[in-house]
């Protein structure tokens, strides 16, 4: 097992007990049905013990998952106990085929400039998990007590004589934030150009915070002389709300925004988000001239997440799996993840105690039979140490 992971197995613990005190967690069992259509009571009272129990079982395995994946999310370097349930239920996911993608994909080939701008969007996504107001040079804003506004930081930085402009999206963090994530109502939007559908709650943050995000961009760049790179970066739901931030802006040429700050002062706006869920349908449009990158960790569940596929999920958690090799049946889609899609895969081999992560483009194609449910997978140190030391190969040559 790679190094990173089993550093995470040993944190995967963590309690989000205010959390699921605050959440009901609920499990649809219809019971009713194998009770009134047999007179056999036996019958009937193992018919309803086998749903209670199969309930149960979900359950618990959505609390495992939460708690895994605010670990991931929340990001603090604090030790516990393994759980080795969720260790079980990594394990069963990963006897189906589908729960990864095929061995030859297409490699992804960057420029060290455009790998540096993805650890810069990977650094600023971390730290803004810790930030507060006085947090260094950046200019935090706090999120709202309901989760319809989401902590956001603005951050400069230079490098090789480039100056660029930073703004993070941190990730979920309360209950009211899971409550946003949850309301996955589809939303028509008609301003990118397109009918889209789009997630409710991340739409409304979104929507919610463009005025401001604007105003604090202008800002820094009011503070800046020389042309300069603004990049989006985030999160998890983070990275959902920061892709939508970035298409508000960035596709509306007309926009006072762009055409009378943005305009002459940025030299290039792009989109770098990690562990991102799918936010629309269709993915929302590519700009052009623009990095526009969404990463996924193979096997984090969260890259793949809506409503019907956690569900299955968690129903995959929890059924004994087969003794072969077989498929699981994934739901459709109802969205679609946005930007181009760059997966990250360890190619190092089982026996290698050193990770050695590469980069690939897939697609959507590729994606949407997949199972991912590798709940560890979604940490955003594990996604900052990989690109950085893709990055850093480029200074061995």
């Amino acid at each position: 097992m790679p190094r990173e992971q089993s550093e995470w197995n040993k944190s995967i613990e963590r309690g989000i007990d205010t959390l699921l005190h605050h959440r009901p967690l609920t499990v649809s069992v219809d019971i009713s049905a194998s009770v009134l259509q047999t007179s056999n009571l036996a019958e009937s009272t193992q018919s309803t013990s086998n749903s209670l129990a199969a309930s149960k079982a979900i359950h618990h395995a959505r609390e495992r998952l939460n708690q895994t994946l605010v670990q991931g999310e929340d990001d603090e370097e604090i030790n516990y106990a393994p759980d080795p349930k969720v260790l079980d239920y990594i394990a069963n996911i990963e006897r189906y085929s589908n729960h990864k993608l095929p061995d030859k994909l297409t490699p992804c080939h960057f420029s060290y400039l455009d790998w540096q701008k993805v650890c810069l969007a990977a650094q600023a996504a971390k730290s803004i998990h810790k930030m507060t107001p006085t947090s260094g040079d950046a200019l935090f804003f706090p999120g709202s007590t309901f989760g319809t506004f989401k902590s956001f930081a603005v951050s400069k930085n230079t490098y090789s004589g480039a100056q660029y402009l930073i703004v993070a999206i941190r990730a979920t963090r309360t209950t009211w934030d899971w409550m946003v994530n949850l309301n996955a109502e589809p939303t028509e939007y008609t301003e990118f150009g397109n009918r889209f559908k789009c997630h409710r709650g991340f739409l409304l943050v979104a929507q919610n915070m463009k005025a401001s995000v604007e105003k604090s961009i202008m800002e820094h760049l009011s503070t800046l002389v020389g042309p300069t790179n603004v990049i989006f970066a985030g999160h998890s739901a983070g990275a959902a709300v920061a892709q939508l931030l970035f298409t508000f802006i960035r596709t509306h040429p007309a926009a006072d925004l762009v055409a009378n700050v943005l305009g002459p002062n940025v030299s290039q706006m792009d989109c770098i988000t990690f562990g991102g869920p799918p936010t629309s349908f269709p993915p929302l449009p590519i700009p052009p001239s623009c990095l526009f990158l969404d990463f996924k960790n193979e096997g984090d569940p969260v890259t793949l997440a809506q409503p019907d596929y956690i569900e299955s999920l968690l129903q995959a958690y929890v059924l004994k799996p087969p003794r072969t090799s077989s498929v699981w049946a994934v739901p459709g889609p109802l969205y679609y993840s946005s930007g181009d899609q760059i997966l990250l895969r360890d190619v190092a081999g089982e026996d290698s105690d050193e990770e050695h992560p590469a980069a690939f483009r897939v697609d959507h194609d590729e994606t949407k039979s997949i199972i991912f449910g590798n709940p560890v997978r979604h940490s955003m140190s594990l996604y900052l140490k990989r690109v950085e030391t893709i990055r850093d190969r480029f200074l061995d040559v």
